[in-house]
Order: C-alpha cells, then structure tokens, then sequence
C-alpha cells in the first residue's frame, strides 16, 4: 500500500484518521512472532496473532515496548490488550471516518494523540496511507566521526553527538566534505521525530552545518 508523509495540507478525499501507537511492529510468519526485519521477538505468545496481519505492540511507551519483544525468557508476557492490528486498522485506533479533513482538523487531531503519549496519525485514504508525526529540529554539536561501509567507505557514515548518532540526510558531496574536514565540535541542526525519555533523537535526520555557531 502507498504510504505518504502528510504535506500540511487538506485532504480532499475518504479519511479514516487512526492513532500510531509508538510500539514494535510484529506479524507471524512460519509459526514464530517477528518483526518487520525478520527478526525474532520474545514474550509474545503466537496464539495471540492471526496469520497475515500485522500488529503494533505496544505497552505504554516505546521503551517499556522494546524491552518487552528484546529480553528472553521475559517475566512478562504481552497479553491482547497490547496488541493492535494495522491492516485492517483495531477499533481502539479509529479516532474518526471523513469525506474529507482540513489542515487544521488534522493539526486538532495530531495535537490530541501526541498529548496522550502517542506517535502521531495515519489517515487511510481510498489511494494509500497518510502518516501525520510532528517534528523537532535541534542544534548539536558533533563529538565524533564515523567512516561509512559499502557505498560510502572512505567518506562520512554518521556524526556522533551526545544525543545519538546521526547518519541520515547527508548528499554524496556533504558525506566526501564532511569526512575530509575536521567536524568534531562544529554545530549541526538535526530533526528528529522526537527525543526518548534519555534524551535521545529518535529518527534523526541531518539538516545543515551551523556555521553561525
């Protein structure tokens, strides 16, 4: 299925708004609970799941999420309550069905989800998916500097800062200058989805070198 990042604007078609949960994507396949890479995923049982429909587990964060699909023999074991099927969307998502939304009925929207601790919308649409996530841009300073693997060996991989590594958003031409050049405490602007509870980016994003600091 199509899926688009919201450009701000109206949507002039069939919505059906929904909450993304910010949990661990999940499905069964061959008889084992795994995630979107294939990897395995502890402490949910695979009675819970129905084949070919995927799920978002989730516990009431994202860490507490993660904690629970990553540790072994767990002492405690996801339950139906934790678990929301995607396609087709679970009730306890479905927030409202439209002919259509405006921008600032989708803004009203996002802002209650994210207040609640969500992630933030999709729309279904009759064409494909809508996400709708907010997103922050921060000044950091590069502390490090790691060489890329494959296509970018001998250029820039990542910069390293004290909020996480950041190694998305970079040109063919940024990745050679940035690698060449001494980068550590220079500035940047990254956007991110949002920070962790740690303080951490999560889906950061490189935006620019802030010569002005």
């Amino acid at each position: 299925m199509k899926i688009k990042v919201w450009d701000g604007g109206d949507i002039q078609e069939y919505c059906l708004a929904t909450i993304k949960r910010d949990g661990v994507q999940c499905f069964l396949k061959d008889g084992v609970v795994v995630s979107r890479k294939l990897k395995p995923l502890h402490n949910i049982p695979a009675g819970l799941l129905t084949d070919g429909v995927a799920y978002e587990c989730f516990t009431g964060s994202f860490e507490g999420s993660v904690s629970l699909v990553k540790t072994i023999n767990g002492s405690r074991l996801a339950n139906r309550g934790d678990l929301y099927s995607l396609f087709p969307p679970d009730p306890r998502n479905v927030l409202l069905q439209s002919g259509g939304l405006k921008a600032a009925e989708i803004q009203k929207l996002m802002d209650y989800v994210i207040a609640n601790g969500h992630e933030g919308l999709v729309i279904h649409t009759n064409t494909g998916l809508i996400k709708c996530k907010p997103i922050q841009t921060h000044d950091v300073v590069v502390t490090g500097v790691v060489e890329g693997m494959g296509r970018n060996l001998g250029r820039l991989g990542a910069f390293i800062t004290d909020m996480g590594k950041v190694g998305t958003g970079f040109t063919d031409a940024q990745r050679v200058d940035f690698y060449a050049n001494a980068m550590v405490g220079e500035t940047i602007e990254v956007e991110c989805m949002h920070l962790t509870c740690a303080g951490k980016f999560r889906h950061p994003r490189f935006i620019r070198h802030r010569f002005d600091k």
